[in-house]
């Protein structure tokens, strides 16, 4: 069970990573998606999330669009570190802390459409763990493990040029377990649920916009609020502060690899944070962002012919570092 709920925190920084304004797809921030082999998957945005604009801001006021060039390629790096602790029936058990990933990613310009949209490839290059001694062998393992399928993964995607998803192609790796088959598979019909894309209008300093939409991530329904403002706009800089959160109802759970007989509830669960995001309008990564959150959850199983149900409480903290290497 604990290594379902660590797996339950991962799939949080995958959201919280993607509700930081950059163009990247899920694939982007954990190892959910995509690979080097057939059978392929293709997600259409049909319901794209809407942006409300709550102050336009000071004068003077331009549009905020992303105009990188044909071959622009770029490199950054993904830094996470998350820490859990859980209670089981009201008693708490040994805190889980989890080993430090540092994520290589790499992004291409291959087309860009007269209506400005977007064609671009994406790949990671690298993924490793940080060695900490007070990170137990087998959640050591573990992540590095999951870790290891992101290396040589890749698709390609379509934003426009306020850096909305439009599509995307993915392609599974061979030789995966079913359980992990069919939560990447899960993940890649609900990436299009992620995006952050910028305001229609043109905005000055101090404008601000928010963004929230239901998702559904590893059997959870939940709706997410990100709220940004404009702390800077110059020389094609814009430098964002970012507030997040999102909320879930007393809900069903269904979950790969569950047994049968299990009945697993979601009571609660409610994230809150706070970001720094830097885009240079010309590139498709961010130059730089910082994300940090909390989040508290409740879930209870029941199973078939035993008395009573068990639940558990868990107590995530996600930091993340992304930056690009100029």
């Amino acid at each position: 069970m604990k290594k379902r709920f660590l797996s339950a925190g991962l799939f949080l920084a995958t959201v919280v990573a993607n509700l930081l304004p950059h163009p990247l797809p899920l694939a982007a921030a954990s190892p959910t998606v995509i690979g080097q082999s057939p059978p392929a998957s293709t997600v259409d945005r049909t319901a794209p999330p809407q942006v409300e604009l709550l102050n336009p801001g000071a004068e003077p006021r331009q549009p905020i669009r992303f105009k990188p060039v044909v071959n622009a390629r770029q490199v950054a790096t993904l830094t996470l570190a998350m820490d859990m602790a859980m209670t089981v029936a009201g008693n708490p058990i040994p805190q889980v802390k989890v080993p430090t990933s540092v994520m290589t990613m790499e992004t291409q310009v291959t087309h860009i459409d007269a209506n400005g949209d977007i064609h671009y490839q994406f790949r990671y290059t690298n993924v490793d763990v940080i060695a900490d001694p007070a990170v137990p062998k087998p959640v050591m393992d573990a992540v590095k493990a999951q870790n290891q399928k992101l290396i040589g993964i890749r698709g390609s995607f379509v934003m426009d040029d306020r850096g909305q998803s439009k599509s995307g192609s993915f392609s599974f790796p061979e030789g995966l377990d079913s359980t992990t088959r069919q939560t990447l598979e899960q993940l890649a019909q609900s990436s299009s649920q992620f995006s952050a894309p910028m305001p229609e209008a043109a905005v000055g300093k101090g404008a601000s916009w928010r963004l929230s939409s239901p998702i559904s991530v590893n059997g959870i329904r939940m709706i997410q609020t990100a709220t940004y403002q404009l702390a800077s706009l110059q020389n094609g800089i814009a430098t964002l502060d970012v507030n997040l959160e999102q909320e879930a109802k007393s809900q069903k759970m269904t979950q790969p690899g569950l047994p049968t007989d299990v009945l697993m509830t979601l009571k609660s669960l409610k994230s809150q944070g706070q970001g720094k995001v830097m885009l240079r309008l010309n590139q498709l990564l961010p130059m730089r962002s910082t994300v940090s959150v909390q989040s508290n959850n409740e879930i209870t199983t029941t199973r078939s012919g035993a008395p009573g149900e068990t639940s558990f409480s868990t107590q995530t903290s996600i930091d993340m570092l992304f930056q690009s290497k100029e």
